[in-house]
């Protein structure tokens, strides 16, 4: 800025001028102005601090002695009940989460798809294209999370079939009905949070005939019209989003005669087109609208997930009965007996009253010092091999996922792919790592050995659903009556069998008899008990390894027992009671003959 401009732009004032300036508010300066009389190295000083004492001017405290209001209250807080409230908005989060996927067969992606439901935390996953053989497979041990069921229908040939994994909380029976040729299907009644809907899951291979598929799935959906809630999930092998293809003009025109809707509008297939369908009744709000459609590298058709207006269904629950026998020794054992009529039991002539002292008294000394407790546990996907590597190397996966999906670059979608590979790699080696530990370490124990054989390739080892047609109540009247029958049949048919070949020879009378038992010593007892195994029922009155702990204590007692026993001839109540644990031989059966048949009784006295 020139000095002439910047002349013309000063203000000059007098001495009265500048003093009646001095007690006025002061103004805001425009900026430009103030940057013109910066740069003249001229400042206006405003309220500039002087020597001079401020004068503080205080502020009057007034302070009353407030009089305390008396009220008579008339409510009287102890008649008041509380009533417990009930969060009516959910979040999304608690929704139950499902998702369809065509897998392109199963067989070697069981460790994808069993990471892939835990991840999502999904409760239900509906697969086609599964191509399972029947529910003994052995990959449905590797494909199915801890907490969660399968149930399949497979095609019986190469490739096809559909299933459906849930949780075992979820209650789910399936309805059989007229099979076709067109198209392969799964239909169950799912109960989840007590709610009942009905799921059916299809698979149209592209080569069957379209004709013959219009025809019978018009036939399909006037059966089952009249069904309350209703979800259709599938892979139809139509372009739905092609509005030239005649075909899927054709389909969509007849699930719209039937008042049904189609709820995915993205493609569902990495070459573009809309394969995997969900359906629903028309104006039905089971399905929110914002399905998540996205390669997950699994097969080339994209997960469908999407979220139901169900509460979310906690993990099955299971119920274990324990006692805490680590902290009792066979000395409080024996203080307790001593407390008791136990010493006295051999004085007794009744071998029945011997038994039933013998059995009630040491139930209830073990009721005393280790008590049954109960605690009710979540079956929640467990894995023991998991370690910080692959929890590190999930997190990594996570992160190159979240930035495909941000760009929906080639070389994301790579990198992506080589976190994943790394994951299950490190997966598989720390299975196997954990699985050859084992064997290893249960080389000399058989038993040890045979549960993780079973627990490796028998998907039904350790399941113990009883027949749903039979009431609870009757089942063992049933399992008597069929074994028996069994045995009557067995004889019927050797009769049958010798009787036109039997040979009489002439057979010696002088057969001695069994009419006299030697008597058992102490040591005898104790030398077969020392020898058996530690395994218990829970009909012992006393564990089998708290019994070989307090042997020289309680061993004359049984000992007497049994002499009584040979003495009369007999067998006291007490020993004639047994536990039988059924163990399913094939699942999938729907009569109640069928079950019994695949059920073996095992007894533990």
């Amino acid at each position: 800025m020139t000095n002439s401009v910047r002349s013309s732009h000063l203000i000059q004032y007098t001495k009265s001028q500048l003093l009646q300036l001095k007690d006025s508010v002061p103004l805001n300066v425009n900026k430009r102005i103030y940057k013109d009389l910066k740069d003249t190295d001229k400042y206006i000083l405003m309220n500039k601090p002087t020597r001079r004492k401020t004068k503080h001017r205080h502020i009057k405290c007034l302070i009353t002695n407030r009089n305390d209001s008396v009220a008579t209250s008339v409510i009287n807080p102890k008649n008041l009940i509380k009533i417990k409230t009930i969060n009516k908005y959910r979040s999304d989060s608690a929704n139950t989460k499902m998702c369809l996927l065509n897998c392109r067969s199963v067989m070697n992606k069981t460790q994808d798809i069993n990471t892939f439901i835990c991840d999502n935390d999904l409760d239900i996953l509906a697969l086609t294209e599964a191509w399972l053989l029947d529910s003994s497979d052995s990959s449905i041990c590797e494909l199915v999370p801890t907490g969660f069921s399968i149930i399949n229908v497979p095609r019986h040939k190469r490739g096809g079939g559909v299933a459906l994994i849930h949780k075992s909380s979820i209650s789910l029976s399936n309805l059989t009905g007229e099979k076709f040729n067109s198209f392969e299907y799964l239909d169950s009644n799912v109960s989840i949070s007590n709610n009942l809907i009905r799921c059916i899951i299809i698979y149209r291979a592209p080569s069957k005939s379209e004709h013959v598929f219009f025809d019978e799935f018009f036939n399909f959906l006037e059966n089952i019209s009249g069904t309350n809630e209703l979800l259709i999930l599938g892979d139809f092998n139509f372009h739905v989003d092609n509005s030239l293809s005649t075909s899927a003009n054709q389909f969509k025109d007849l699930l719209n005669n039937h008042s049904f809707k189609q709820h995915v509008q993205v493609p569902t297939h990495n070459r573009g087109h809309t394969l995997d369908l969900v359906i629903t009744r028309e104006g039905s709000s089971l399905v929110f609208d914002d399905l998540d459609v996205f390669d997950e590298l699994i097969s080339d058709h994209f997960p469908v997930k999407f979220k139901i207006s169900i509460q979310k269904p906690d993990f099955e629950t299971k119920s274990i009965t324990f006692r805490k026998l680590r902290n009792v020794t066979s000395d409080q054992i024996v203080n307790e007996l001593d407390n008791t009529e136990f010493f006295n039991i051999h004085l007794l002539s009744d071998v029945n009253a011997k038994a039933h002292s013998y059995f009630t008294i040491l139930h209830r000394t073990l009721d005393n010092l280790a008590p049954l407790q109960t605690k009710t546990i979540r079956l929640r996907p467990n894995s023991a091999w998991f370690n910080n590597d692959i929890l590190e190397a999930k997190k990594l996966r996570n992160k190159a996922e979240r930035k495909w999906r941000e760009t929906n670059l080639t070389i994301h979608e790579q990198i992506f792919k080589c976190k994943k590979n790394t994951v299950n790699y490190l997966i598989r080696k720390a299975k196997k790592s954990y699985y050859s530990d084992k064997i290893e370490t249960g080389q000399n124990k058989q038993k040890e050995l045979f549960r993780v054989t079973n627990t490796l390739l028998d998907p039904n080892y350790g399941v113990t659903k009883l027949p749903t047609t039979v009431p609870v109540q009757e089942l063992p009247e049933k399992f008597s009556a069929y074994f028996s029958q069994k045995i009557v049949k067995i004889r019927e048919g050797l009769v049958t069998e010798t009787s036109g070949h039997v040979h009489h020879k002439n057979l010696s009378s002088d057969v001695p008899t069994l009419s006299h038992f030697q008597q058992v010593s102490v040591s005898e007892v104790a030398k077969i008990i020392k020898q058996s195994s530690s395994k218990s029922c829970s009909l012992d009155p006393l564990p089998t390894i708290l019994l070989k702990e307090c042997l020289p204590t309680i061993v004359p007692i049984m000992a007497d027992i049994i002499n009584t026993c040979i003495c009369k001839q007999t067998v006291p109540d007490d020993f004639k009671t047994a536990i039988i644990f059924p163990l399913i031989k094939k699942l999938g059966s729907e009569s109640g003959e069928k079950l019994q048949i695949g059920i073996k009784p095992e007894f533990h006295i």
